[in-house]
């Protein structure tokens, strides 16, 4: 697979021990063998968005604004995840954190658009890192009785995520204490129009809204 120049620029851009990797590769720099894995680590997970999966992709977070003591809480939520970034309080910089206390990032030289940027390279990275290719050639296995279109069951999964909360509201639509769903099962499936893969809980995928397909 050739690797694409974003990739590699992604790469020499990330942002280790708040410096870039381009910065510690400077051969007057001597590196320790943990740093020289933080190194690869950091560069391969912002290399990541920009490297071919074929026509598997994941969806981007969706971001919304929570006002809270004076500051300005960015939260992205996908797939039960919630990122949470914001401008750090006493340091120059924005900070990422997954749920409420899980550091992802932290860069002194960080602005809105790279704190995003990291939230989702870190999601992207989890939810590949779950994943597989299926095998060329098989024939659907379910249908979506409303939209007609067809899927091949992957598998039966388990979501393990600490801050995998489930929204319960009240009869005014007001949002109140989220339940822990850790170790919820999860059907996965792929399309077999574009090949993109798709994740659902598995009492929905199983309360009638999907159907078997007979090849006989």
């Amino acid at each position: 697979m050739k690797i694409k120049d974003e990739a590699v620029e992604a790469a020499l851009n990330a942002k280790p021990h708040h410096s870039t990797v381009r910065f510690f590769l400077n051969p007057n720099h001597y590196l320790e063998e943990e740093d020289v894995c933080e190194l690869m680590r950091a560069a391969l997970e912002a290399a990541l968005p920009h490297l071919s999966q074929g026509a598997v992709r994941v969806k981007a977070l969706e971001w919304s604004v929570e006002r809270r003591s004076g500051f300005n809480i960015h939260v992205g939520r996908g797939l039960g995840l919630k990122y949470e970034a914001a401008i750090k309080a006493y340091n120059p910089g924005w900070i990422v954190t997954l749920g409420e206390s899980d550091v992802v990032f932290d860069s002194a030289d960080a602005d809105e658009d790279s704190a995003k940027a990291a939230a989702q390279a870190d999601y992207e990275r989890r939810i590949m890192s779950a994943l597989s290719p299926a095998p060329v050639g098989v024939m659907p296995t379910h249908r979506h009785k409303k939209r007609g279109t067809e899927y091949v069951l992957l598998g039966i999964g388990k979501m393990q995520a600490e801050y995998w909360e489930e929204r319960e509201y009240t009869a005014t639509d007001e949002p109140v204490a989220g339940v822990s769903v850790d170790m919820h099962e999860v059907v996965i499936y792929r399309s077999v129009d574009d090949g993109s893969l798709w994740v659902r809980p598995r009492e929905e995928f199983e309360d009638g809204r999907f159907e078997g397909v007979d090849h006989d």
